[in-house]
């Protein structure tokens, strides 16, 4: 009877110590995931704040490189005598309320990056808002500076000839700024416009990691949207005005000038390309042959 009760004594020690070892394993492995999950979660949130710090710092470079545009060379283009000098008199005119909007972004944010301030709860609002409060302006800006840049790079190729200008790209370059040359500054806001929606598109992504069904998504999807639209729209009207203006140049055509061409005799041909023309919401494919000064539909 002795031994039965040893016995029975030894067997509730083994399944109690199997059973506190099993249970003690179990909040080990249970531990060990809730810390992984948290690390997953603290890498998902680091990686939305960086984004959301891309998109701050990239306006901060982006006013820099403006500011270093008219800092750098307002000066050369005022002594300059180029025959070019008035487009690019029209492109200083029309970057300099670009700069002030950049600047604008730049301060709005900037005022939300206090130390008790930095969350995600303050700065999604202030930098989607910021920018969706002026997409109106934003288009009425961008538009006719998309316009007015086409044809540059042979303007600045002129430009680049004078001695005041390559004083101030290298004064600008010697400075530590990577883009320098006039033309590279030149096009930055064409470059700027594009480049929003695609740091949305990396915020809504990097959101929808941390938290996919967070209170900010739908503020971030109607940003993106919003900067998307805008894009295409800069883009289309862009197009349609020098599609317009092709068709003009054609009707004013002289007859001497359509015989030459024909005749295959017209001089300062510049290119031969293809062309998508919007006309009533239909897009019609014509073949273009440029020249100086004009250029002719096929």
């Amino acid at each position: 009877m002795k031994i039965i009760k040893l016995l029975l004594s030894l067997l509730w020690f083994v399944i109690f110590a199997n059973a506190s070892t099993n249970q003690s394993l179990m909040t080990e492995i249970v531990e060990q995931d809730v810390d992984e999950l948290i690390k997953q979660k603290d890498k998902d949130y680091e990686k939305l704040q960086s984004t959301l710090t891309e998109i701050i710092n990239t306006e901060l470079n982006y006013f820099n490189y403006l500011s270093v545009l008219f800092l750098g060379y307002s000066g050369p283009l005022e002594k300059t005598t180029g025959k070019w000098k008035s487009k690019v008199n029209t492109l200083f005119e029309q970057a300099k309320p670009i700069r002030e909007m950049s600047s604008g972004f730049v301060s709005a944010w900037l005022n939300h990056e206090k130390p008790l301030a930095i969350n995600i709860d303050v700065r999604i609002p202030a930098v989607l808002n910021a920018l969706m409060d002026k997409q109106e302006k934003l288009k009425e800006l961008y538009l006719p500076y998309a316009i007015a840049y086409e044809g540059t790079f042979a303007i600045t190729e002129e430009f680049r000839k004078d001695p005041r200008v390559q004083k101030a790209e290298k004064k600008i370059k010697d400075l530590g700024y990577r883009s320098s040359g006039l033309e590279s500054l030149l096009i930055l806001p064409v470059q700027r416009l594009p480049r929003y929606p695609l740091i949305l598109k990396d915020l809504k992504k990097a959101y929808e990691k941390w938290d996919s069904k967070g209170k900010h998504l739908s503020l971030i999807e109607k940003a993106t949207k919003t900067f998307v639209d805008l894009t295409d729209y800069v883009n289309t009207e862009k197009g349609n005005f020098f599609a317009k203006q092709k068709l003009i140049h054609v009707t004013n055509l002289p007859e001497i000038q359509v015989e030459k061409f024909k005749n295959g005799m017209l001089p300062d041909f510049v290119a031969e390309l293809d062309l998508n023309y919007l006309r009533d919401g239909s897009s019609v494919k014509l073949h273009a042959y440029m020249f100086k000064g004009f250029m002719v539909l096929a």
